[in-house]
């Protein structure tokens, strides 16, 4: 009961010793594999209800309670220009803060949260939608991934404007 009570001990320890900003988030968006470090993401999981916004984008998803925050939730895959992550089992959602409000990513996929170093390696070749989010290369275990650059998307007014211009112009607006 001592050897194990201490193993125990020694493996918090070991945890609590790796660097927060050594801890990545694992995602994929139809066959990309991106990384977004752990202490920028305040929650992940399951697709929430979401609850349509009228004359909206395709890729905005809508709004959402999450954990309490009500959230812009962005379908990323979509926003990229890939096939849209939205309604698989495998959808999940990274909830972040930014400038006061709530937003989140739904993503194909979580692998999981595993410490990662920076690394030289070519870089996967990705349309010009996806290569200007891009902030280096994270690898572990063997496997690299991209670093998505979240201060670039929150801010890309592309993002920012969820509503589709196209469409409210044509909108009838009741008295």
């Amino acid at each position: 009961m001592e050897d194990r009570r201490s193993h125990r001990d020694r493996r918090k320890i070991d945890r609590d010793e790796v660097g927060s900003n050594s801890l990545f988030v694992i995602f994929d968006c139809a066959e990309y594999h991106f990384a977004i470090a752990k202490d920028k993401v305040l929650a992940i999981g399951a697709q929430p209800h979401l609850v349509r916004v009228p004359l909206s984008q395709a890729w905005f998803g809508g709004v959402a309670c999450v954990h309490g925050y009500v959230a812009s939730i962005t379908d990323l895959s979509a926003y990229l220009g890939l096939a849209a992550a939205r309604d698989q089992d495998s959808t999940r959602l990274l909830l972040f803060e930014h400038d006061g409000s709530h937003m989140g990513l739904l993503v194909d996929a979580v692998e999981g949260v595993i410490e990662c170093q920076p690394c030289e390696r070519s870089r996967a070749f990705y349309p010009l939608d996806i290569e200007q989010y891009m902030m280096g290369q994270r690898c572990a275990d063997g496997h690299c991934y991209d670093e998505l650059d979240l201060q670039r998307l929150f801010n890309e007014q592309r993002f920012l404007d969820a509503i589709d211009r196209s469409l409210v112009s044509s909108a009838e607006v009741a008295p």
